[in-house]
């Protein structure tokens, strides 16, 4: 992912949803995380506590929410939303970064949560 702006959506489709997909793009050293504003779409977001320990707070409205945090705490973060279980999508042209990382993140081996967090490898 290059240092203009990169986004990564959790639709497989590509096609952003505001009003039921969440969107995480990254510029330069900022990461910014927009979710559905309602309870029902993005309450797994903006009300995961450990999730809102990395990335801060969500403002915004029931349209949508957004936290901003540094790219440093990008691996937490997605490490946050892997164990919840939420998958993020990215273009086709990251492929061969993606793959890199899926040979970081995915070994099936059976790891404590601390060793996984180490594991993943995300740059910006």
């Amino acid at each position: 992912m290059g240092s203009s702006s990169s986004k990564l959506v959790t639709t497989a489709t590509g096609k952003h949803d505001r009003d039921i997909d969440a969107l995480l793009s990254i510029d330069g050293g900022t990461v910014r995380f927009e979710v559905p504003g309602t309870k029902t779409w993005g309450g797994r977001f903006f009300g995961n506590e450990e999730l809102t320990k990395i990335t801060g707070k969500f403002s915004g409205s029931r349209s949508v929410m957004v936290a901003s945090f540094p790219v440093s705490d990008l691996e937490r973060a997605v490490s946050v939303l892997y164990r919840a279980g939420i998958s993020l999508y990215a273009p086709a042209s990251y492929r061969e970064a993606i793959n890199a990382l899926n040979d970081t993140v995915y070994t099936n081996e059976s790891l404590s949560k601390k060793d996984n967090e180490s594991r993943i490898g995300l740059t910006a």
